[in-house]
């Protein structure tokens, strides 16, 4: 049976349209994943401007200096308190950036309770790093004054170096499923 030619070409021309617009999805991806993460940026620097010249970081120092007398409880209440808020700015850009922006793409599956508990153990994992870096940061800024970054700096490196072989075995598992290669020849490769 012979096929129309109207009918060829307006296949032809349906199935170059859609390679096209498959094409594109990638690229929409991407500049929408770059504007949000530059909005994310962007909220970011303005809320710790404000912090800074705004008055913002005096009442964080006050309200820590009300929770507790100790100098570095002072300080990871102040970071646990300027980080919260960061964070509070930010959720809509992250939920969208991160469950609505990933579903709309096909590249989630996700429900919310699942996005949001791994926001939190992204969260819980983030603070027991970062906190005992601030610590040793402050601790060096004290101690060492105009030379702190020397010791920070051989910390930093070697923190680096430590977190390269820890990450893979004791955080990633937390956040990704890991399975034996199955097919033999990849194995050999």
């Amino acid at each position: 049976m012979m096929q129309d030619p109207i009918d060829e070409i307006f296949v032809k021309e349906t199935q170059k349209e859609l390679a096209k617009n498959e094409q594109n999805l990638p690229r929409k991806y991407t500049r929408t994943h770059l504007i949000l993460s530059l909005v994310d940026f962007g909220i970011t620097f303005a809320y710790f401007l404000v912090l800074i010249f705004a008055g913002g970081s005096f009442r964080l120092g006050h309200a820590a200096q009300a929770i507790t007398s100790a100098v570095y409880g002072k300080l990871i209440v102040f970071v646990l308190l300027a980080g919260l808020g960061n964070s509070i700015l930010l959720f809509p850009v992250e939920f969208y950036s991160g469950f609505i922006l990933e579903h709309k793409y096909g590249l989630s599956n996700q429900t919310i309770p699942q996005w949001l508990w791994e926001g939190v153990k992204g969260t819980l994992v983030g603070l027991v790093i970062f906190i005992p870096l601030i610590a040793v940061l402050y601790y060096f800024l004290h101690q060492f004054q105009v030379w702190w970054w020397v010791p920070v700096g051989f910390i930093i490196f070697f923190f680096s170096i430590l977190m390269a072989r820890v990450a893979p075995v004791l955080i990633f598992p937390l956040f990704y499923k890991f399975k034996p290669v199955q097919d033999e020849n990849l194995k050999h490769k």
